[in-house]
């Protein structure tokens, strides 16, 4: 809706970055966002619903947190109905990455402490879409609802947590990086997931930089 995965891996160093979402006022909004970063020459926006055609070594997907109704189309930012998006992207992601490619699931787990989700269904469409997880780091809420305890959601807000799930093809045999055996420490996770989870404040991440202009700079 906003753009901010697209702005994010752009400055970051990806070199080339296709947005999709299907409502034209989501796209203009993002349009404008990315305007004003200076990053519209990096990031194409598309009108899709999920996927754009053809396969990438990087799929990014944040879905709305809450398989409840929306009952306006500012709250599908919020809800995602019966967990349509999530598992349209969880079904289809393995025909869109490229060999030894990822993708990154940002979630909060805060459907599940409000009891509308398992973490074994998750898993469950994790596995059905013929894809493996490679890895997860986890970041705890840090704004202020999550510590006021007359809201009503308090118990769930605190125990709150937003993960990125890195996610690979079940059948592959590969592990993330140029050299063999190569693999990317939580270092080079962590600040992508603070910035996804809280926008486009400072990273200060080189390892996470250098990472997504070596493995990516053909994107």
């Amino acid at each position: 809706g906003t753009g901010v995965l697209s702005a994010v891996l752009a400055r970051r160093g990806v070199q080339r970055v296709v947005a999709t979402d299907q409502d034209p006022r989501a796209l203009a909004c993002a349009r404008e966002n990315l305007q004003r970063l200076g990053l519209t020459g990096r990031v194409e926006l598309q009108q899709q619903d999920l996927f754009p055609e053809g396969k990438a070594p990087l799929v990014v997907c944040n879905p709305p947190w809450l398989p409840a109704r929306a009952s306006s189309p500012i709250e599908r930012a919020v809800y995602d109905e019966g967990s349509g998006m999530l598992r349209g992207f969880l079904a289809g992601l393995a025909a869109h990455l490229e060999p030894g490619g990822e993708g990154w699931l940002i979630l909060s787990d805060l459907a599940e402490h409000l009891q509308l989700r398992t973490r074994e269904q998750l898993l469950e469409w994790i596995a059905q879409g013929g894809l493996k997880v490679l890895g997860r780091q986890d970041v705890k809420p840090r704004h202020g609802k999550s510590a006021d305890a007359s809201d009503a959601l308090h118990a769930a807000r605190a125990a709150e947590v937003t993960s990125l799930w890195r996610l690979g093809l079940a059948c592959s045999g590969w592990r993330l990086g140029r050299r063999p055996g190569h693999v990317l420490g939580p270092l080079a996770w962590q600040p992508l997931l603070h910035a996804l989870a809280t926008g486009l404040g400072p990273l200060g991440a080189r390892q996470l930089r250098h990472f997504l202009q070596q493995r990516f700079a053909h994107v």
